[in-house]
């Protein structure tokens, strides 16, 4: 067996904490927790979400996060720098990078908490999603200063790289000099930031881990009606709209019921969508659920259904975790050749892919699943075995750590 990495103390960053959408970054710090290592959270703000998925509580996370308390004023922000000088004068440097920064209300609260937790004392510095690291892009320089090589790391998550980039390509200038290791989900993620000047020798593919215990497996059996699932935040990039066209297609020729898990702006749209079909006993709209419950619906679910899209901002969704959620449970999935996806389902084996935006190839792989039960367990089968290997949380550990020791 090889050697155990050794125990390190981490800093995560991130801008909200927790937060239900972003069950990836709850399953790596969990994950590292129960390695051995120390994780300490710095947050932005608390979204105050009415659903906290489990694992928060079941690792005391909240006990780990410090919220950053970003001044609301100029005058806050200038007595905050001074605070910083106060506190260590040493820091000159990056206090003056700070206030002229984008956004120099995230950057100098992040500096001072900096200050106040001692974060030189880390073995390793991990941002989640570009802007957050923008925001902590002070940490290598005064990681070097006190003698620490600790790496600073970045990940990119999807908009981060797409609309970010199309507003502003020479967003990440900076960031891109401060830091040591970027980790990307997907090929065109990475691509998008070597055309706006990452360095390629940096940039890691690193893809998204679950807990395939928690998702364990059921065997699907033959129901009616077909039971098909979507589990989202509603936004346009999801392609949910596609979705319910193409289930008004087979309206009359397959009984199938749909069960959409999420909210958001989308919504009405969709619901709008909907009724424009007169479908409106196919479909059930049931809002945010908690991870269980998520868990609890899959396992119940015939077909879980994902028909993401690049939307009209051009933002992608490049491994939605959910997919591997869904494959690890069991369930036999209809998605897109979008982005990352290809490479996190085992195509024709545990999913079928059909191109974006293509309704009538939807409909077709809904109903050649919905028609096909006997289908369902091998697929099944297939998709958990593939998730086990490639993207079990003790997989997706192995590979942070390296990261960590290597970057």
């Amino acid at each position: 067996m090889p050697p155990k990495q050794r125990i390190m103390k981490i800093a995560f960053f991130v801008r909200s904490f927790p937060k239900v959408s972003e069950t990836f970054i709850l399953s790596q710090i969990g994950g590292l927790l129960d390695a051995g290592h120390d994780v300490t959270i710095f947050a932005t703000d608390d979204p105050e979400e009415e659903t906290v998925h489990n694992k928060v509580n079941e690792f005391d996370m909240l006990e780990r996060c410090i919220y950053t308390d970003p001044p609301n004023s100029y005058f806050g922000g200038a007595i905050c720098a001074a605070r910083c000088l106060l506190k260590r004068l040493s820091a000159y440097k990056a206090v003056s990078h700070a206030v002229r920064s984008d956004r120099p209300d995230l950057a100098i609260a992040n500096l001072e908490a900096y200050i106040d937790h001692d974060l030189g004392s880390f073995d390793a510095y991990h941002a989640h999603f570009g802007p957050v690291g923008k925001s902590w892009s002070f940490i290598s320089q005064l990681s070097r200063k006190a003698n620490n090589d600790a790496p600073f790391i970045v990940s990119y998550y999807g908009y981060d790289a797409s609309t970010v980039l199309e507003a502003d390509p020479d967003f990440y200038v900076d960031l891109f000099d401060a830091v040591d290791r970027i980790t990307v989900l997907s090929d065109d993620m990475k691509e998008k930031l070597v055309s706006v000047g990452g360095d390629p020798e940096k940039i890691t593919y690193n893809p998204l881990g679950i807990d395939t215990e928690f998702f364990e497996f059921r065997e699907r059996t033959p129901e009616t009606p077909v039971e098909i699932l979507i589990v989202s935040r509603l936004v346009e990039k999801k392609g949910i709209v596609h979705a319910v066209d193409a289930v008004a297609q087979l309206s009359e020729t397959v009984d199938v019921s749909v069960t959409i898990v999420g909210d958001g702006p989308e919504r009405q749209a969709i619901e709008s969508r909907i009724r424009e079909h007169a479908i409106e006993d196919s479909f059930s709209l049931v809002g945010v659920k908690s991870l269980s419950e998520v868990r609890d619906i899959l396992h119940e679910s015939h077909i879980f259904l994902l028909p993401c899209i690049t939307d009209s901002n051009g933002e992608t969704s490049p491994t939605p975790t959910i997919l591997l959620q869904a494959q690890a449970t069991g369930i036999p999935i209809v998605s897109t050749y979008h982005s990352g996806i290809p490479r996190i389902v085992d195509d024709s084996k545990s999913a079928l892919l059909v191109p974006e935006r293509d309704v009538d190839a939807l409909a077709e792989a809904i109903e050649t699943l919905a028609t096909d039960p006997e289908s369902w367990s091998e697929m099944g089968r297939a998709g958990r075995d593939y998730v086990k290997q490639q993207y079990s949380i003790p997989a997706l550990i192995d590979r942070l750590e390296t990261i960590y020791e290597t970057a």
